[in-house]
């Protein structure tokens, strides 16, 4: 059998208690890290609170085919959109050109049932031409992209919260949050029940925590102690294996 001598004995523990300052290092260097986040959203909390709220969409009332519809003003959008479902409603699905079928891509992908190549879309009391591009499956009824921007000289007047058509001579208030359709309010936490589950602990959140060589049950009440933000666990987890031992 063989014998370990006091040397190797000593070069384990060695190389045992310099793992342990390594590791030791890594957790002071991260808790400094979370430090300086939570004292940055301290600064914006108290400098710049607005920040912390929901920005609200940019919509606007109109009219297709005599049905009003909540349009989406997206300027970082190629092309104005259609679903297929307000086609439906407005009635212009028979002139779809199906050639023009295809896929649209973005934030994943969306099929392109077709194109209607010339409608009319009110806005106010002004009548403005544009093409749209029918999408498949689109939670959103339509979206007025920079073909219909440019195409009509809009201006995005967020001081006055307009929306300005120089070329019908016409502007349009944008929506309020309240007016907002279903679609736009899907990621905003309503009630008491949705910010409720917006704060549970994902699984992979736990596992990040006890990658870091905590217990999964310290894991989980930090999480409890922080709402559920991860950061905030970690820093008071890390902060918490910090602390001198008794005497």
């Amino acid at each position: 059998m063989n014998q370990i001598s006091h040397g190797d004995l000593s070069s384990m523990a060695s190389n045992q208690q310099s793992e342990f300052d390594l590791e030791n290092q890594r957790r002071i260097a991260e808790a400094i890290r979370l430090e300086n986040i939570q004292q940055n959203m301290e600064h914006a909390l108290e400098y710049m609170p607005e920040a912390f709220g929901n920005v609200v969409m940019l919509y606007i009332n109109c009219q297709v085919n005599g049905h009003n519809v909540k349009a989406f003003v997206d300027s970082g959008a190629q092309m104005t959109i259609m679903s297929s479902a307000c086609a439906e409603r407005c009635g212009i699905m028979r002139l779809v050109d199906n050639r023009w079928a295809g896929i649209a891509k973005g934030v994943g992908t969306q099929k392109i049932v077709g194109r209607v190549h010339l409608a009319q879309i009110q806005i106010e009391n002004k009548f403005l031409t544009t093409a749209f591009s029918i999408l498949e499956n689109q939670p959103m009824d339509m979206l007025l992209g920079l073909d219909l921007l440019k195409r009509h000289q809009c201006v995005i007047d967020l001081e006055r919260n307009v929306l300005m058509i120089k070329s019908a001579n016409v502007e349009t208030k944008f929506l309020s949050e309240s007016e907002l359709p279903a679609s736009a309010k899907m990621n905003f936490p309503d009630s008491a029940e949705d910010l409720k589950m917006t704060s549970s602990h994902p699984e992979s959140a736990i596992d990040n925590l006890v990658k870091l060589g905590f217990s999964r049950n310290d894991a989980i009440e930090a999480l409890n102690s922080s709402n559920g933000n991860e950061d905030l666990a970690k820093l008071k987890l890390l902060a918490k294996s910090l602390q001198a031992p008794k005497k």
